[in-house]
């Protein structure tokens, strides 16, 4: 509670929580991906049960590398090697390849069109880029200094991000 201060663990041992409009608490365990029934006017959290298991994590963060549309369709990527392929899973479980080529994703980030995406590349310096989920055309958002988890407006006009361009690390605003 904002005004008292007060708080409330609804989960242990949860990281990278995001309630889902589909009435889901979502968060990482380990490496899984997990949903629990929540109540967002009681705040109250059902039982949990695991959605997708292999969800890429990083460590120092605890942050998970996951996001889903308004309609509970779930876009990941798996905690595998460097060279990173994205996929789609629907409610029932169902998963199938984003026709795009694999390469050194993290940070990734569905626009509210859900046919893009706003992604981190990792590499020498790490760079956002805007990734059509469909044709596969990846478009650089910068290239100046290392820039790193983008955050972006609730319409996907803009982005918010971390980038290495000044010292001390700072954060930059620009439109998608």
């Amino acid at each position: 509670t904002i005004a008292t201060g007060e708080r409330r663990v609804l989960i242990k041992g949860a990281a990278s929580a995001r309630y889902s409009k589909t009435g889901h608490l979502l968060y990482i365990r380990g490496s899984d991906l997990l949903a629990a029934p929540f109540d967002p006017e009681r705040l109250v959290v059902g039982a949990s049960s695991v959605v997708q298991t292999g969800i890429r994590v990083t460590p120092q963060y605890l942050h998970g590398h996951f996001d889903f549309s308004d309609d509970g369709m779930l876009l990941f990527l798996p905690s595998a090697a460097a060279e990173r392929s994205l996929v789609w899973i629907d409610r029932t479980g169902t998963t199938r390849p984003v026709p795009v080529p694999p390469r050194a994703y993290a940070h990734i980030s569905l626009l509210p069109d859900e046919r893009s995406a706003i992604v981190e590349i990792e590499g020498t310096p790490h760079n956002l880029a805007l990734l059509d989920l469909v044709t596969g055309v990846l478009t650089s958002l910068t290239t100046e200094g290392a820039n790193h988890r983008a955050v972006q407006s609730s319409d996907g006009r803009s982005i918010v991000f971390a980038s290495d361009r000044t010292t001390p690390r700072s954060l930059f605003r620009q439109p998608t």
